[in-house]
């Protein structure tokens, strides 16, 4: 009961972590899952089966030691293929969760709805958290950690407007209406996540 499943799992992930999050594999989880469990009862039998040979007066040393062999390498090859699966599966959910905690410092603390669609309730669960850990903590130190995250050229950027936003209050308290194909000349502060999620672009080579 040996697959490449586990490898196969990785490799979708990794191509699919490029455009966004891809739908969780519950399936194939299952599947490696499964071959975890079939994999240790084989083991669990193979063990007892050699414990039993040793203490069978009807064998002789040599056919022990035969039988002893031949379990042994089977049992270290299931063993084998277990860690890799299990390292595998562990690599494959914390790397979702890697690229959710990245999604939050560049989009923002609301994850686009094609990724809710894509990642699990315990996921979700788990970026709420972040983000109410990441809240708090910027809230009481007073400094917003998700703005200026690479060192400005320039104090103020002039931008444009890829769609119709609505009303943004400035960090001075203004009020600017983003309307698609408007410009306007922001502090850097005030554009950085809007550029991040695509209502905005930089105009020129200030930024």
């Amino acid at each position: 009961m040996l697959s490449n499943q586990s490898t196969r799992l990785i490799a979708d992930l990794k191509r699919g972590l490029s455009t966004g999050l891809p739908a969780f594999e519950e399936d194939r989880v299952r599947h490696l899952l499964a071959e975890i469990d079939a994999l240790f009862q084989q083991n669990r039998e193979a063990i007892g089966e050699a414990l039993a040979d040793s203490n069978n007066a009807a064998l002789t040393a040599q056919e022990k030691e035969l039988r002893a062999g031949r379990s042994h390498n089977s049992i270290q090859l299931r063993q084998a293929v277990m860690e890799r699966n299990k390292r595998c599966l562990l690599a494959y959910l914390y790397h979702r969760l890697v690229q959710l905690r990245r999604m939050r410092w560049e989009l923002g603390p609301i994850l686009p709805a094609n990724v809710q669609l894509n990642a699990r309730d315990e996921e979700i669960n788990w970026f709420s958290g972040y983000n109410r850990m990441l809240a708090h903590y910027m809230q009481t130190t007073g400094f917003d950690l998700t703005v200026n995250r690479q060192p400005p050229k320039s104090l103020f950027v002039e931008v444009r407007c890829l769609q119709d936003y609505g009303q943004l209050e400035t960090e001075d308290g203004c009020l600017v209406n983003l309307k698609k194909g408007s410009h306007h000349y922001l502090l850097h502060s005030d554009t950085e996540l809007l550029v991040r999620q695509g209502v905005l672009e930089h105009v020129g080579s200030n930024h």
